[in-house]
């Protein structure tokens, strides 16, 4: 049997630099957002944006956000 233990020290050794690191995240969160962004910009009244819902029509039916499109993602074309 192959031991595949990784220490903790060559987790490490692939991890960047925190300049690097801060870049990246920083770089990430022009293009990304998450649910707490999208809370308080809903809260604030004009988000400016459309929030599109892509989940199954069952999970859609136990709930959603507001004013969310639903558009399932199994109804989304691929490639588009």
């Amino acid at each position: 049997m192959t031991d595949t233990t990784i220490t903790a020290s060559a987790l490490f050794e692939h991890v960047a630099p925190q300049a690097d690191a801060i870049a990246h995240f920083r770089g990430r969160l022009g293009f990304e957002s998450d649910v707490s962004d999208v809370a308080a910009a809903l809260r604030a009244g004009d988000p400016g944006f459309v929030l599109v819902d892509t989940r199954s029509d069952e999970s859609w039916a136990q709930g959603h956000v507001p004013g969310a499109i639903h558009l399932p993602g199994r109804r989304i074309a691929p490639g588009t």
